[in-house]
């Protein structure tokens, strides 16, 4: 009888436990004396069912470096679409001077060699230019160097791969143009004069007749016929100021043109290569 009394007190106390326990454990309880005893040495913490599971910190570690590689990945695609960004606008402007110069010269047999300054040498009114391209791409001397429709210089000597080219401010220089407002056709009457490079090779000055219409902001067209055909009416310069001439005031004013194009400031230009018509077979 005592035996039955304490396998009673027994199974009571266990029905009291399963009922603190959660669920799951209670499924456990009730499988038998082992997982009786297994559930007593659980820790307290466990049978209130406020333990909290531990997170590895490795995992903590892959995490951080997840979100840095995001990070990283992120800043990269900005840099791509920046340097992206800056090719198209680099792409779209030369566009737009080789259609520049197409308008300019129309249709007639040229080639535009697109070539890349790799050395200046020489001051400002000295300063010699080297070009990436040379007798392998056409080029020749004497051939005139553009960039969009306004006027560089003129190739001076070539190898297979390079060439050299003077600027149009180097001293000396003189050339002849014709003064026209900016948006008056090339064919309409304008004021011809004989620009001649200033000493710092920053600008041009001409003295004229008071009596020649010569207004700031009109563009000087190249005219000199010591330059090539192709070269003829590309942009010299702006004229930036007409002054009355200090010495003769009465009779003369001093003209002064400055290139639109700082030579200091490019980077890529265009060589004007003439092509030669195929010679028709007899």
């Amino acid at each position: 009888m005592r035996m039955q009394r304490r396998i009673l007190g027994l199974f009571v106390i266990l029905l009291v436990i399963s009922s603190w326990l959660p669920s799951r454990w209670a499924r456990r309880v009730s499988k038998g004396p082992r997982d009786f005893l297994v559930a007593i040495l659980v820790p307290a913490q466990w049978i209130q069912g406020t333990a909290t599971p531990i997170t590895d910190r490795s995992d903590l570690r892959g995490d951080r470096r997840g979100e840095s590689q995001l990070q990283n990945d992120h800043a990269e695609a900005i840099r791509q679409m920046v340097s992206l960004r800056f090719k198209l606008e680099q792409a779209n402007l030369r566009i737009a001077k080789l259609t520049a110069i197409r308008s300019r010269l129309g249709m007639q047999g040229v080639a535009l060699r697109e070539a890349r300054i790799i050395n200046r040498s020489g001051r400002p009114g000295k300063e010699v230019l080297t070009l990436d391209v040379g007798s392998r791409d056409g080029v020749t001397g004497g051939l005139a160097v553009v960039d969009g429709i306004h006027l560089v210089g003129r190739v001076m000597s070539v190898t297979s791969a390079r060439c050299t080219v003077r600027p149009i401010n180097t001293v000396p220089s003189h050339l002849a143009a014709r003064v026209r407002a900016p948006k008056a056709k090339l064919d309409r009457a304008a004021a011809q004069i004989l620009l001649e490079a200033a000493p710092d090779g920053r600008r041009f000055t001409e003295r004229i007749n008071v009596g020649l219409s010569i207004q700031g902001g009109e563009l000087a067209h190249l005219t000199d016929r010591n330059w090539p055909d192709l070269a003829q009416g590309f942009v010299i310069g702006k004229v930036t100021n007409v002054v009355k001439d200090q010495n003769d005031p009465l009779q003369h004013r001093l003209v002064t043109v400055i290139p639109i194009r700082s030579v200091d400031l490019l980077h890529d230009v265009t060589v004007l290569v003439p092509i030669q018509a195929p010679r028709s077979s007899e």
